[in-house]
């Protein structure tokens, strides 16, 4: 499974999960675990001037000793811009891996811990490597692929908030005063009567003014207006947020996609257009 966060990229098996996860492009990490144990750590962080691998990988050699004195490490060759070794003794079996990506500014260094619970799969550990890198996104839209979503907007819209839940996904973004959402619900069999303008109704804070048809992320959609709730003098202000409501079902992905934005009307540069939201590539 592709996954993509803040300008990295890697690739995981699909029975791993993200069970914990920073939203500071400067630095922090994702943790993944499978069915019963963590199995690695990707670690980020944007750097003012290069550092000394050697130094760095001679000190976490030294930690590891530490904890275990008689402990063993295989240097990992060709490997790409990696300096890696493998660590062996009597704590479970890991490898270390991190290389400094020189092409982007500022410098970005990715670090992977992966952990062996029942014993090293070298093919595993080389396609780990081999697919984790930089992406740089200094004129792209920034993309993130993860918990089974694959969502790109427009620059300057930023990560906010992500919401892991069971059968409900929720991205956030922030671009001034505006906010833009995705949300994927699942399980549809449960909840969802086929009905897409009652569901809206049901689930915004105001009545709807117009329901429009369009198309979205490839799929027939359907479009509702409608204000965000606030106080009467919110809107003799100008500070209530027009929202606009896009919602569509994806058979392939068997779940429903509902894409929000709230702007002021006012707001210039902002539209729904500023993201893209790839529900059946995300399957892939």
């Amino acid at each position: 499974e592709h996954v993509q966060w803040l300008g990295v990229s890697a690739r995981v098996p699909g029975n791993w999960q993200i069970v914990r996860h920073s939203l500071n492009p400067e630095r922090g990490r994702l943790t993944f675990i499978d069915n019963t144990h963590q199995r690695m750590l990707l670690s980020w962080a944007s750097l003012k001037k290069n550092i000394d691998l050697g130094q760095v990988f001679s000190d976490y050699r030294n930690r590891d000793r530490e904890n275990d004195e008689y402990c063993k490490f295989t240097p990992l060759e060709d490997i790409g811009p990696w300096t890696a070794y493998r660590r062996t003794g009597e704590q479970p079996t890991i490898t270390r891996a991190a290389y400094v990506d020189k092409q982007v500014k500022p410098l970005r260094w990715i670090e992977l811990t992966i952990d062996w619970p029942n014993g090293v799969d070298e093919s595993l550990e080389q396609a780990l490597l081999e697919h984790c890198c930089v992406v740089d996104e200094e004129n792209e839209p920034r993309r993130t692929a993860a918990f089974r979503m694959d969502v790109a907007v427009n620059q300057p819209w930023k990560l906010t908030s992500v919401v892991a839940k069971p059968a409900d996904i929720t991205f956030t973004y922030q671009h001034r005063k505006s906010t833009l959402t995705v949300q994927r619900l699942g399980m549809l069999d449960a909840w969802f009567d086929g009905d897409a303008h009652q569901w809206i109704r049901k689930s915004v804070p105001r009545p709807i003014e117009q329901f429009d048809a369009r198309t979205f992320a490839g799929h027939a959609a359907t479009h509702a207006w409608s204000w965000e709730y606030a106080r009467p003098l919110g809107r003799l202000l100008g500070t209530v947020r027009k929202r606009q409501d896009v919602v569509w079902q994806c058979d392939r992905d068997k779940a429903m996609y509902r894409v929000t934005l709230l702007a002021r009307p006012r707001a210039k540069k902002v539209a729904l257009e500023d993201i893209a939201v790839h529900c059946c590539a995300a399957m892939a």
